[in-house]
């Protein structure tokens, strides 16, 4: 992905390109697979983006024991991606200021980090050289997954010292909580459409808040929790509204009940591992949307 085509929104190339196509992490790692000997169809590049969650946490493994598979996995992106045609989507605090409230964007760098970071990988041969940048980029990593099962823990424990809020009120604490996240102020936010632009997002964690809930001995800072609150920072995206998600994780159904659940595409597994199922799934996306 080359510096001068990083898109933070709003940019005429997202008003030019539908769909806009992201996946998880482990979509990273399947693809890995499926495109090591033969690369995506060309045609279909121009629709895919680089989710920032999935290119940190894929960069940060390269400090633990599945460093080689991590590395492995960014050295064949450019059988997936073609540099000049390649979006990185904005960091998610970005598409809350942006395309839920309307203002400027920030001048974040954790996409200039994670970009630089990404050059390191391609050009090297193994990723033991890469330690140091892999350190400081998994530091950012947990701090993010802590940050995100934080305020989980917040909301939870609030449900538990007062009961399970109605849904006016329940509607207004999330909205207020992305309205502090993009330093936006809460006392003229729209709730609704808050709601409504992160319609799989709200849906996704107040089934999981309620899950918690009735769970007496549920951690959010246990490992596995930490990396659900981070895994739903995907859904932001779709606040995006050509962006399409792949992902082969049954945890993301927790959002069925949302309008934006049908761009969330959830797979098995040997979808994404296969050259010409992964190939017919993208396609199947472009060509739906065009027909729209």
């Amino acid at each position: 992905m080359s510096g001068h085509d990083r898109c933070i929104l709003p940019c005429e190339r997202w008003k030019s390109m539908a769909p806009t196509i992201y996946f998880d992490t482990n979509v990273f790692r399947y693809f890995a697979t499926a495109f090591r000997d033969s690369p995506l169809d060309e045609d279909l590049t121009d629709y895919l983006a680089v989710s920032p969650i999935s290119l940190l946490e894929l960069l940060g493994q390269l400090v633990t024991p599945g460093a080689q598979q991590a590395f492995d996995a960014v050295q064949t992106m450019f059988r997936v991606y073609r540099p000049e045609h390649t979006a990185m989507l904005p960091w998610e605090d970005e598409v809350f200021r942006v395309i839920v409230f309307g203002v400027q964007p920030t001048q974040l760098r954790v996409t200039d980090a994670l970009n630089n970071a990404t050059q390191k990988v391609l050009n090297a041969s193994s990723p033991a050289g890469l330690h140091s940048k892999a350190q400081e980029l998994n530091a950012l990593l947990k701090e993010s997954k802590y940050r995100a099962a934080e305020d989980f823990a917040q909301a939870l424990i609030s449900w538990r010292k007062d009961g399970a809020p109605d849904d006016i009120l329940h509607r207004r604490f999330f909205a207020e909580g992305i309205a502090r996240r993009a330093d936006v102020p809460v006392k003229d936010i729209d709730v609704e459409d808050v709601t409504r632009k992160l319609s799989a997002l709200w849906a996704y964690e107040s089934t999981r808040l309620e899950n918690a809930a009735y769970e007496p001995n549920y951690n959010p800072h246990k490992n596995e929790n930490e990396n659900d609150a981070f895994d739903a920072e995907q859904l932001v995206y779709l606040a995006i509204q050509e962006a399409h998600f792949l992902t082969a994780d049954a945890g993301f159904r927790k959002a069925s009940g949302a309008e934006q659940y049908s761009r969330i595409h959830y797979e098995p597994v040997q979808t994404f591992t296969d050259h010409k199922l992964a190939t017919q799934l993208i396609r199947s996306i472009v060509e739906a949307s065009r027909s729209l």
